[in-house]
């Protein structure tokens, strides 16, 4: 049999190429064809996703981080048309990578952090060479509506000072430094940048108070739409908006990765997509797709937002396209048949067994032995799923 397995990370536990690697251990020992393709939904991973898959070269540097002390980074260049493509993993920079337990750091951020590193990151990118630049952005502690990173921008190409508030005489400038590269940002939310849904009301999920998360908002909102105002009443010399059709707006879906991060990138050109869905292009999901007879995915926890966005619901949904049968893997999975079917789920096991009362949980959040339970239950995928 051929298996395709494409699995997100499992948390802290395990990235998303050691999980492959220990679902794809029964299938080598059992006489199948195992395809792998490491996954990431835009967010954590996406630079180590990109070069299982196609190599390319790391370049580690130092930027700013979003309270303004010196961390590492890095891009990964891969060859191609043109300059080829740079990946940056923006998870890092403004201060989130999967975990959201220092409540006081993630307050910091939100409070006073910036996205001036992205701008930072980013030109190194366009100064290495790159004509593609895929940016990776996800929930974010950091929020402050792209502002840091439109500011530091124009200090980087001498169109201002970087002190003051964006200077929007600036922006056509941005726009025109940025005009002969195809920027992309991988978006690993859809939550629009201000709005009751929005980031802002989400930073509760970090352990900011609402008040403190409404009084954020409210400074972050003022920003973007006098952002996106001015960039309405720019006319372009050429198409740099790259296939919009019109400015993003802050009330726009996915323009809240990043904090905001994606709604400045959307104002200079870039594209902003669905996180994983771009991801599963630049590994090439699809060409997989097409020597597969099942795909074996997972993630830590099988959910609603699961179900709703992320690299099992693109997965499935790209495995229910060609008629292929989908088997995911989560630490907890709190989702029924039905649901599951809605994204192209086949049927899900959990590495931690679900307590007898509905809606209690498991007291444990992994199980003890990860890559134990996650051997385990692939091999049970192998003997139910594998056709003699």
């Amino acid at each position: 049999m051929r298996v395709l397995i494409a699995p997100d990370h499992f948390g802290g536990t395990l990235t998303a190429a050691q999980a492959g690697q220990v679902l794809a251990r029964p299938w080598d020992g059992g006489g199948h064809e195992v395809l792998t393709a490491a996954m990431s939904d835009g967010s954590t991973g996406l630079i180590d996703a990109v070069q299982a898959a196609r190599g390319g070269t790391l370049t580690p540097i130092e930027v700013r981080g979003s309270l303004g002390s010196p961390v590492p980074a890095a891009v990964l260049h891969v060859g191609g048309d043109g300059g080829g493509t740079a990946y940056i993993d923006g998870a890092a920079l403004l201060g989130f990578n999967g975990d959201r337990s220092n409540v006081e750091d993630a307050r910091a951020r939100a409070v006073e952090g910036s996205s001036a590193g992205l701008a930072d990151v980013l030109q190194a990118a366009v100064a290495g060479g790159a004509t593609r630049v895929v940016i990776g952005l996800g929930p974010s502690p950091t929020h402050d509506g792209g502002a840091g990173l439109l500011r530091r921008l124009t200090e980087l190409t001498g169109l201002g000072t970087g002190t003051d508030a964006p200077a929007w005489s600036a922006l056509a400038g941005l726009r025109e430094h940025l005009a002969g590269v195809d920027l992309v940002v991988a978006a690993a939310t859809d939550t629009p940048l201000v709005g009751l849904h929005g980031a802002g009301a989400g930073l509760q999920r970090f352990g900011i108070n609402a008040l403190e998360a409404q009084q954020i908002e409210s400074a972050t909102s003022v920003f973007a739409h006098d952002a996106a105002g001015h960039a309405r009443a720019l006319t372009p010399l050429r198409p740099v908006l790259a296939g919009h059709a019109h400015v993003l707006e802050p009330s726009s879906s996915h323009t809240g990765a990043g904090g905001g991060g994606a709604f400045a990138l959307g104002l200079l050109g870039a594209r902003v997509l669905p996180g994983a869905a771009v991801v599963g292009e630049e590994v090439g999901l699809r060409d997989l797709m097409a020597r597969a007879d099942l795909v074996l995915t997972g993630t830590a926890s099988l959910d609603a937002d699961a179900m709703h966005e992320g690299v099992v619901a693109t997965v499935g949904s790209l495995a229910a396209e060609r008629g292929l049968p989908v088997v995911a893997v989560a630490h907890e999975v709190y989702v029924n048949r039905r649901e599951m079917a809605t994204v192209g789920i086949s049927a899900a096991y959990p590495l931690i067994d679900q307590p007898l009362v509905p809606g209690n949980r498991p007291a444990a959040a992994h199980p003890a032995d990860p890559v134990q339970a996650l051997g385990a239950r692939s091999a049970r995928v192998m003997r139910n799923w594998a056709t003699a």
